[in-house]
């Protein structure tokens, strides 16, 4: 946890999202995409894990109830905090997160719409395939 700070400077030069920590509070921002926060702690073994996960419009400000007004938003909150049900390193989910700069263009792999007609949210589902990530959106997921 005391390297976390120098872990963000490096992480910042080497990336165009940007990370700032405020103590616990690690808040991501994707410009024109998004801004994530994660909730981090540590594990066992003493490593930074990431706890809690919500996702933000880009210049909306995380509110009261702990989530964004936007369906899209919520969804990918909802998918991104699957991926910590068994631990997740905070440098590991702020790649994964990374891997969602293309949510708006980004077509599904199943249908092959950057929307779903599904509530007209794009495709929040990130499955690992050979030739990397794949978006899938939340109604297609095969």
């Amino acid at each position: 946890m005391e390297n976390v700070g120098e872990w963000a400077r490096t992480y910042n030069e080497t990336h165009t999202n940007k990370i700032r920590i405020r103590g616990r509070l690690v808040r991501l921002a994707m410009a024109e995409v998004m801004t994530v926060y994660m909730g981090i702690g540590e594990d066992a073994d003493g490593c930074v894990v990431v706890e809690t996960i919500r996702a933000f419009g880009p210049r909306e400000q995380m509110t009261g109830q702990g989530q964004s007004r936007y369906a899209v938003y919520q969804q990918l909150s909802q998918q991104l905090g699957k991926m910590l049900e068994g631990g997740a390193g905070l440098a590991g989910v702020a790649e994964m997160v990374g891997g969602y700069s293309d949510l708006f263009v980004r077509a599904c792999r199943v249908c092959g719409r950057v929307v779903g007609t599904e509530g007209h949210v794009p495709a929040v589902v990130r499955v690992w395939t050979p030739d990397g990530w794949a978006a899938e959106h939340v109604g297609c997921v095969g």
